[in-house]
């Protein structure tokens, strides 16, 4: 492959000069996509603005807007500016540690405890900007972005990524994929999260429509851009997809008709899954990707309803570059040019998995949701994913007891449900030594913002309720 523009900034403004209106973005509150001319310029003028306040080389510049082409447009600026691009999941609740400038959306410049910093400047993200300003040199081993992981099985961590790691191996894996045959993209995910926001960023580069939206949180204008928009390309989680093939079955089916590619990340797909998306989508390939915030897109298993059934649930092998390898005691290990700036060569990821004889890996779960049953570890993810199929289940988790041994099953179950028939079902799908101490009967289960079980609030509500 010839030699890849280090900034991915540049390589998705360069279809300005090459195709100005090819389209290039849409939200949930524009009736049309804006093109990658008018991107262009938007993303120059804010980045004027950003140098003209003093942003230069490592400036942390901190965003505060849910996903829309505002977030878009302020994360390309800061990253042209020199800065450190650092969308914030929950902007209302942010308060900027050592930033001396935010970035806000409209609907967050007047609220939020970042209002009562001292000395803190907030520049709108619409609006006119007049400020002009020289290009700033920069490095491809400058900090592109920081982001938070999500939080759902310990403490939130702090992930910086370089550009060149960013720009080169989404280059990479995205042909490898072949990402840009894929029409318009739909992110439903927060762009605060690497998975969604690599995919996005990709889409982007390889000069694709992205339309950006918040699935989760406002499921209503969601299907209405994934039924009216001509979508081909789907960014999920296994957690939206069991929603949208389940709850929303009615509303997604219609759409999911004419995907060519549906994209998820972040949690094991169960079987069962996997087959009703590829029901739903006839004609889509269903990518499985296997990363981390400190290294997306390690690897990626291609399934379509084809050979679905042939399926073994793994993740694929590496992709071009990255290596795996799996420890004595069953974690994955993983190297590579991709590796986020603060991470150990090599990085154990903390999750729990196995690599076959021919290189194909799966991953089991995370290291730390292992639980006890009479003696043997088993990851909580597998318990649950052997509970998936259960009829009369909507939505579980398995909760380690205090004390560590045993677990309490969190379910969510469906009103026609009879007394002992959850019950029956849990018999039938685990084994004696993985059946539940307990089940907890609930309306919802928590989760993060990005769909994953919130497990540390899950942990608190069983220890205080059993």
């Amino acid at each position: 492959m010839s030699a890849i523009e280090p900034f991915i900034d540049q390589r998705i403004l360069a279809w300005a000069d090459r195709e100005p209106d090819r389209l290039a973005l849409g939200d949930t509150d524009t009736e049309s996509p804006i093109s990658f001319g008018e991107l262009s310029s938007r993303v120059q003028a804010v980045s004027d603005r950003l140098v003209s306040s003093g942003v230069t080389t490592g400036t942390l510049v901190p965003i505060l807007s849910g996903n829309s082409v505002d977030l878009v447009i302020a994360m390309l600026a800061v990253m042209r500016a020199g800065g450190v691009a650092a969308p914030i999941a929950e902007p209302t609740r942010y308060t900027p540690p050592e930033s001396q400038l935010v970035l806000a959306a409209p609907e967050h410049q007047s609220e939020g405890p970042f209002r009562s910093v001292p000395g803190l400047e907030c520049i709108a993200l619409r609006g006119k900007i007049e400020a002009r300003a020289e290009p700033v040199e920069r490095s491809p081993d400058d900090i592109a972005y920081l982001l938070h992981t999500s939080g759902s099985t310990g403490p939130a961590k702090q992930i910086r990524m370089r550009h060149q790691p960013l720009a080169s191996w989404s280059a990479s894996v995205s042909q490898q994929i072949g990402l840009g045959d894929d029409g318009a993209h739909c992110i439903p995910l927060p762009l605060a999260h690497s998975y969604p926001l690599w995919q996005m960023l990709s889409a982007l580069a390889e000069g694709s429509l992205c339309w950006v939206v918040d699935g989760l949180r406002r499921p209503q204008p969601f299907f209405e851009i994934l039924q009216g928009r001509g979508i081909e390309s789907l960014c999920a989680t296994p957690s939206l997809l069991r929603l949208l093939t389940n709850r929303y079955a009615e509303l997604f089916r219609p759409s999911a008709a004419s995907l060519a590619s549906i994209y998820s990340n972040s949690e094991p797909m169960p079987y069962g899954l996997a087959k009703a998306c590829l029901e739903a989508a006839p004609k889509a390939r269903l990518i499985l990707f296997y990363g981390l915030s400190e290294a997306p897109r390690t690897a990626a298993s291609v399934i379509d309803a084809a050979a679905v059934s042939d399926w073994t649930g793994d993740v694929g092998r590496p992709f071009d570059g990255a290596q795996v390898s799996v420890t004595e005691v069953g974690e994955i290990v993983i190297e590579g040019p991709h590796l986020a700036a603060d991470c150990a060569h090599p990085h154990a990821t903390g999750d729990f998995g196995r690599l076959s004889a021919d290189g194909e890996l799966t991953v089991l779960g995370r290291l730390e949701t292992r639980i006890r049953c009479k003696g043997a570890l088993v990851a909580a993810e597998t318990i649950e994913t052997s509970l998936s199929e259960c009829p009369s289940l909507l939505d579980a988790a398995a909760v380690a007891l205090p004390g560590g041994e045993g677990y309490a099953l969190v379910a969510v179950v469906t009103k026609a449900a009879r007394s002992g028939e959850l019950a029956a079902q849990v018999d039938r799908h685990l084994p004696e030594h993985l059946r539940p101490n307990h089940v907890i009967e609930v309306t919802r289960i928590a989760r993060l913002p990005n769909g994953k079980i919130d497990r540390s609030a899950l942990a608190d509500f069983v220890r205080d309720g059993v």
